[in-house]
Formats: C-alpha cells, sequence, structure tokens
C-alpha cells in the first residue's frame, strides 16, 4: 500500500511533520512526501491519485487565514474548481494558533472540504494542529493502527 504525505509550509513546520509521518508508516508502507509546489495541474495531481492509496495533506494557515506563499498556485486551483479529486482518498491536517481564533486553520479546512466538494473521499475528518495545545500529539495520533484501517 502507497500513503503520499503533501504538505504546505511557510516556516518548515508542515514539512516536519510530514517527514515525521513518513517515519511512523515507513516499515509497513511505500511512504513520498512531496511539497505542495509538485502538484501545480490536473496531470500532476492525476499522477498523484493514481500512485497513492491515501494522501494525507498536511497544510498550515498564514498571515490572515491564507495559505504559505508555496502554496498560492495551489490555493488559487482550488479557488477556481481547476481540479477534481475523483477516486482520491484522503485526510487532511491542518496547522494552526489559537491566538488566531477567527482564522483558526483556514486554508487546512478549505482544503478539506474543496477535495470532498470536487469528488474526494475523506477517510477521516479534518485534524487541527494547534501549536498552542496539541500539534505534536495530532501528528503522533496518525499511527500505524489507523492507517491500517484506512487501507483495509
Amino acid at each position: 500500500k502507497r500513503i503520499t504525505m503533501v504538505y504546505a509550509t511557510e516556516g518548515n513546520t508542515a514539512f516536519h511533520y510530514a517527514k515525521f509521518a513518513e517515519s511512523l508508516f515507513v516499515n509497513a508502507f511505500i511512504v513520498s512526501v512531496l511539497p505542495v509546489t509538485a502538484i501545480t495541474d490536473q496531470k500532476d495531481l492525476q499522477e498523484c491519485i493514481a500512485y497513492s492509496d491515501v494522501v494525507f495533506i498536511i497544510a498550515s494557515t498564514f498571515g490572515e487565514g491564507g495559505p504559505p506563499s508555496m502554496a498560492e498556485e495551489f490555493h488559487k486551483n482550488l479557488l477556481n474548481k481547476a481540479y477534481r479529486f475523483d477516486g482520491m482518498k484522503y485526510a487532511v491536517l491542518g496547522l494552526c494558533s489559537s491566538l488566531y481564533k477567527e482564522t483558526l486553520a483556514r486554508f487546512g479546512k478549505l482544503i478539506d472540504s474543496e477535495i470532498a466538494i470536487e469528488g474526494g473521499t475523506r477517510v477521516a475528518e479534518i485534524s487541527l494542529g494547534d501549536e498552542l495545545f496539541n500539534q505534536k500529539t495530532r501528528i503522533r495520533g496518525l499511527d500505524q493502527v489507523n492507517v491500517r484501517h484506512v487501507l483495509q
């Protein structure tokens, strides 16, 4: 079975969590870690979907609730309905800070809802990793037992 970790980050936190999650799964699954910049069009997305049994997206929210700069093109394509996520099983971890309650994980929530609207199959409810409360425990919650259940 194959898992792809897609990350969108401003300060490398999402990247580090993607690499940590990779270390959780590497002994039982084939794991790839991709920056969101690798998905620039529908063709890239289809390749990711075809390769993956499940896609985990780890995304930071930045500034006034927007995407990190590396994800601006992906964000624009989401809003313009440029992607179809048919056949994609996915889960999202939205990284955030409860200091910013009005924009809490806004980008991660947008990704989660747009993928569902555009044909993806959510395998777990969005998880919010608050840097002030539970960010590290949320990523540790992606353990192999939960993933095995998802991939059966």
